[in-house]
């Protein structure tokens, strides 16, 4: 009861998180198979 509240914040940045989507939908969108299965893989760039 006397605990001072807990504030958490993400491992990520507002500008961080919004690059991740546009290199996402760049790869989802492009004409290129290899590219747009990159987001089918472990990829450590769309990870972190």
């Amino acid at each position: 009861m006397g605990s001072p509240a807990l504030t958490l914040t993400p491992p990520f940045t507002e500008d961080s998180a919004l690059l991740k989507v546009r290199i996402a939908e760049d790869l989802w969108n492009s004409r290129d198979p290899d590219r747009a299965l990159a987001l089918t893989r472990m990829n450590p760039l769309l990870l972190t």
